[in-house]
């Protein structure tokens, strides 16, 4: 013992004293773990009760997604705020439930719509009387929002009406359009078509012209080349003796038959003229014709891309008044929007008090209460024998 320290001697008179003592400090600890126990035994055991609600689908988006009386989150934050707390108090009287049993935490279980509700509470029954007072509450809650969404509702089946008859009343336009259109084309079709029957009727009778024109022509050739041959080759004595009794006749008529060449001539050119102009009025006409054609085909496949695009719209049109009738009927008939889809079910220990932990706390404490009353119950001993 000569090498022990001051701490050491210390410490070991410490435990010299506990143990001297130690009948008393098991008496501290007693005492106090009893009285902890005899707390304990007066107070009650609560339970976290825990239940599943869900908000009822109303409807689906153009999206596929469900659509609800509100949103899970805000269902969450509605219920947390304790908005409903006055409205349960209120609904069911205060000598039914208390404001501080309406205690609630609520977790929402993403990506589903499924609501966890739980609550602290004594008696499991209860908490599910509870439990059902509080879904009772949010329907009460949100019946004004079901009632203004019905309005909405009707306002939108009247709406879609509306376009239903709009698009139907297209579809007529549309359709009375497309006949006027397709029937004026082919008044200008036809129209062009007469024009190229009556330019080929006139050619035949140009060409008939034209060859009248060549035979007197031809006729006028050799007469007026035959006269020539015979001015040149007659040297009878009457022949002589006739141009010199009528000097110039002979000139004149043949200056006479050379104008009627002539004229032929140009009438013949002016013929031909009036025949090609014609061809190419016929020409631009089988063009207009073919526009026409192909303006008639596209009119046709517009009128029906159109038509099938009314058509769809319709068909989409009445389906959504449809539904928008199934939702009005189904907010009418007061279904609730939420409701409990798992019983409450109560955890298996007591998650206040917590007893293993406050008895704990007791035995500790004995223990650390009785070392300064060792302690001064030594000083006094020690004063007695001084």
């Amino acid at each position: 013992m000569k090498n022990e320290g001051p701490n050491e001697i210390a410490f070991y008179d410490i435990l010299q004293v506990i143990w001297k003592r130690k009948w008393f400090v098991l008496g501290v600890v007693v005492v106090s773990m009893t009285s902890m126990a005899v707390y304990l035994s007066f107070q009650k055991s609560y339970y976290k009760i825990s239940t599943i609600i869900e908000p009822v689908v109303l409807r689906q988006d153009r999206g596929g997604n469900d659509v609800y009386i509100d949103s899970p989150a805000t269902i969450q934050n509605v219920i947390e705020s304790g908005v409903l707390n006055i409205g349960i108090v209120e609904k069911f009287g205060e000598a039914n439930v208390k404001k501080e049993e309406l205690k609630f935490k609520v977790r929402v279980m993403k990506p589903t719509a499924r609501i966890v509700v739980s609550m602290v509470h004594s008696s499991s029954v209860r908490a599910g009387k509870i439990m059902d007072w509080l879904v009772m509450s949010l329907n009460d809650y949100y019946q004004n929002d079901a009632d203004r969404l019905k309005a909405n509702e009707v306002k939108r089946i009247e709406s879609l009406k509306n376009k239903l008859t709009l698009n139907q009343a297209n579809q007529k336009g549309l359709s009375k359009k497309h006949r006027l259109t397709v029937d004026r084309l082919n008044i200008e079709r036809d129209l062009a078509v007469s024009d190229i029957k009556r330019y080929e009727a006139s050619i035949k009778v140009l060409d008939s012209r034209t060859q009248d024109t060549k035979n007197k022509l031809r006729m006028l050739r050799r007469q007026h080349g035959s006269a020539s041959v015979a001015q040149g080759n007659e040297k009878s004595t009457d022949a002589m003796r006739l141009n010199s009794l009528v000097p110039g006749l002979q000139a004149d008529k043949n200056n006479f038959v050379g104008f009627r060449i002539d004229f032929l001539e140009r009438a013949l050119f002016a013929l031909e003229e009036q025949k090609a102009s014609k061809r190419s009025l016929i020409l631009k006409n089988e063009i207009d014709i073919r526009k026409l054609e192909n303006r008639i085909t596209e009119n046709i496949l517009d009128f029906k891309d159109r038509e099938r695009v009314l058509l769809f719209q319709e068909e989409d049109l009445k389906t959504k008044i449809e539904k928008a009738k199934q939702n009005v009927i189904f907010q009418s008939e007061g279904s609730d929007w939420i409701y409990i889809s798992d019983d409450p079910q109560a955890s298996s220990t007591p998650v206040k008090p917590k007893r293993m932990v406050l008895m704990f706390l007791a035995f500790v404490s004995g223990v650390f209460l009785s070392i300064p009353c060792i302690y001064f119950l030594e000083h006094i001993e020690i004063s007695k024998e001084s």
